[in-house]
C-alpha cells in the first residue's frame, strides 16, 4: 500500500510539472520574457523615444504582441522589441497590456525628444516601392506592407508628392505620398524634379445605358447625354473617393459617370478633380 501511495504521489508531481510549464510560458507571452499586447487601438504608433513628439518608426496593429524590454518608472511608456526584427521602440502604456510587468526593468530617459528626421509609415495594405517616382515607368523595387516604417530623405516636386525612402538594405526607393504618413515632410529636400509619365486611362461602359452628368451627383437632373454598353472613353479625373470618373466625350465635352458601371484601367494614377 505504501508503494502504491508513493507511486501515485510521483505521478501527481510529474503531472503538475508538465501542466505548469505551458502556463509559465503563456504568462511570458511566448517570448521567453515579459510581453505586451496592443489594446484599445486598431493602430498604435511606436516611437523613437517615450514622447508623442518623437518620430514614428512603426504602426502596430491591434491585438499584436511584442516582447517588452523596458519601462518608465510610472509605467506610462514601455520599450518593446519590434519582433521579429531587433529594433526597439516606445509605445504608450495606455494602449499596452503587459504580462510579467514586475520583471520589466525601469529605464532612464532623457525626456521628450522631437523627431530629428522624417519617417514614412505605409498606410495601405500593399505599396509598391519604385526606382523613380513614376507609376508607369518606375521599376518596382519591393512591395511593402501596412505599418512598415522607413527613413524619408527626399521628395518629388510634382503632384502627387512622392517620397524617397531608405530601405532596410541601405538602398533607396520611392513611394506615393497618398499611401503613407510622413512626419516632418515639409523639411524634406526636393530630390527629384523630373516630370512623371502622363496618365493614360480609359474605361468602358458595362451597363446597357449609362448617364453622363455634369457632376458626380445622381440626385439632381444634370444629365448631359447617355452612352451605351461597351463604348470606351478617355478618363481625365475622378472624385476624392474614387467612385465616379470624369470622362471626355467624342465631341470634346466632359462629364461624370458612376464607377460601378465603368471599369477603368490605370485608374490609380488619375488625378482627383472633384473634392466635394
Amino acid at each position: 500500500m505504501q508503494r502504491l501511495t508513493t507511486f501515485l504521489s510521483l505521478v501527481l508531481v510529474f503531472a503538475l510539472t508538465v501542466l505548469s510549464a505551458p502556463v509559465a510560458s503563456a504568462q511570458q507571452g511566448g517570448f521567453g520574457g515579459p510581453s505586451g499586447t496592443v489594446i484599445n487601438a486598431q493602430a498604435l504608433n511606436a516611437r523613437t523615444t517615450p514622447s508623442t513628439a518623437a518620430g514614428v518608426v512603426a504602426v502596430l496593429p491591434g491585438g499584436a504582441a511584442y516582447p517588452v524590454t523596458g519601462r518608465l518608472a510610472d509605467n506610462s511608456w514601455f520599450q518593446i522589441n519590434l519582433f521579429p526584427s531587433t529594433m526597439t521602440a516606445w509605445v504608450s502604456g495606455a494602449y499596452l497590456s503587459v504580462i510579467g510587468i514586475e520583471s520589466v526593468p525601469t529605464l532612464a530617459t532623457t525626456g521628450p525628444v522631437p523627431a530629428s528626421g522624417s519617417t514614412a509609415v505605409v498606410t495601405t495594405d500593399f505599396l509598391n516601392v519604385r526606382s523613380i517616382p513614376d507609376p508607369y515607368v518606375g521599376q518596382v523595387r519591393i512591395v511593402s506592407a501596412y505599418g512598415r516604417a522607413y527613413p524619408a530623405v527626399g521628395k518629388s516636386s510634382g503632384s502627387p508628392t512622392w517620397y524617397e525612402i531608405v530601405l532596410t538594405d541601405g538602398s533607396r526607393g520611392w513611394i506615393n505620398g497618398r499611401y503613407a504618413n510622413v512626419t516632418n515632410a515639409a523639411s524634406l529636400p526636393i530630390t527629384y524634379t523630373g516630370t512623371p509619365t502622363p496618365t493614360v486611362a480609359t474605361g468602358y461602359v458595362t451597363a446597357y445605358f449609362l448617364n453622363v452628368r455634369t457632376e458626380p451627383n445622381p440626385y439632381v437632373y444634370n444629365i448631359i447625354t447617355i452612352i451605351a454598353r461597351n463604348q470606351s472613353y478617355t478618363v481625365i479625373g475622378k472624385n476624392a473617393s474614387g467612385t465616379w470618373w470624369q470622362i471626355r466625350l467624342t465631341d470634346g465635352r466632359t462629364g461624370w459617370v458612376r464607377g460601378s458601371y465603368f471599369p477603368v484601367n490605370n485608374g490609380a494614377g488619375v488625378p482627383v478633380t472633384y473634392n466635394n
